[in-house]
């Protein structure tokens, strides 16, 4: 229970009092983890997306203060670094990650992830039909599903001029708003695409008018 950081140790003659010796000793604490906290406490995690996560070691004297890291779960790893990666099947809906001092396993911090469903977002087509490659026809998909806008046959006179609703989307595979059929990345929103239509070069073409004058026998 010391608590100074020096002491003066004396060796003083026995036949001589007035003879001694003295050395200064400088006191250290006992090398000890004294905590582990893991940042962020909380956090929400989709499946299949990654959580950064750091451990800070508080510590008394030169000690390791260094952790391994560990989440409970078969279906979710975590790095050396503390970089979670929830897996895409993940059946949990909460997970503890745990940080616990290498140099004394009794010290450990933990944080809670709450898991999150992969979002998707509802698709609202007119005029037209949405289908994924192999043609089953989509009502909601998952951000980065590449879907496909099949505008209908445009009725007679008329001709596809382009998809509104479809601004500010990754169009692939060198479609566009003006391609009937069009291939887009789906977005983090839920989208409506709407199929215009316009009057179609020379539909109704002017009738000529033919004037006849004379007398014909």
């Amino acid at each position: 229970d010391e608590t100074a950081t020096t002491v003066t140790v004396t060796a003083t003659s026995k036949a001589d009092s007035s003879k001694s010796a003295s050395r200064t000793v400088t006191i250290t604490a006992t090398p000890a983890i004294n905590s582990v906290t893991v940042s962020p406490e909380t956090a929400e995690v989709v499946k299949g997306k990654t959580q950064q996560f750091t451990a800070t070691v508080d510590k008394t004297g030169e000690i390791a203060d260094t952790v391994k890291w560990s989440v409970n779960s078969t279906k979710s790893t975590i790095s050396d670094t503390g970089l979670l990666t929830v897996g895409s099947d993940e059946t949990a809906t909460t997970l503890t990650v745990t940080a616990t001092s290498t140099a004394d396993k009794t010290k450990s911090g933990t944080a809670t992830v709450t898991v999150k469903k992969v979002p998707v977002y509802y698709i609202t087509v007119n005029n037209g039909k949405v289908t994924d490659g192999a043609g089953n026809s989509l009502l909601a998909v998952q951000e980065g599903s590449e879907i496909i806008f099949t505008a209908n046959e445009p009725e007679t006179g008329k001709r596809f001029k382009e998809w509104t609703g479809l601004d500010g989307v990754e169009f692939v595979d060198d479609t566009s708003k003006t391609s009937s059929t069009a291939k887009i990345k789906m977005p983090a929103r839920a989208v409506t695409a709407t199929a215009v239509y316009e009057d179609a070069p020379n539909a109704n073409p002017a009738k000529p008018t033919i004037s006849v004058n004379g007398t014909y026998t």
